[in-house]
């Protein structure tokens, strides 16, 4: 995965675009509040890591915008010129 990112700064506004493998996906959840899942996920590049946060509502809604459009993708066919 390719990971944008725009840091405010005092000059402006600087971005920086890393390449990362996803290391890890951890799926907490509250024993005393079961409503309340979060799910981290870990990744970690040549010069950049670090860890996405999505609760329950934030991750339902990624995937609900995902899957109308993986139902687009029928078949890939590589042609050679």
């Amino acid at each position: 995965m390719i990971i944008k990112i725009k840091q405010a700064g005092f000059l402006g506004a600087k971005r920086t675009q890393e390449s990362a493998k996803i290391d890890d996906i951890l799926i907490k959840q509250d024993i005393f509040n079961p409503g309340s899942e979060t799910i981290d996920l870990y990744f970690r590049g040549k010069e950049a890591s670090g860890i996405i946060h999505f609760s329950k509502e934030e991750a339902n809604r990624l995937v609900q915008s995902i899957k109308p459009k993986l139902k687009l993708v029928k078949k890939i066919k590589y042609l050679k010129g």
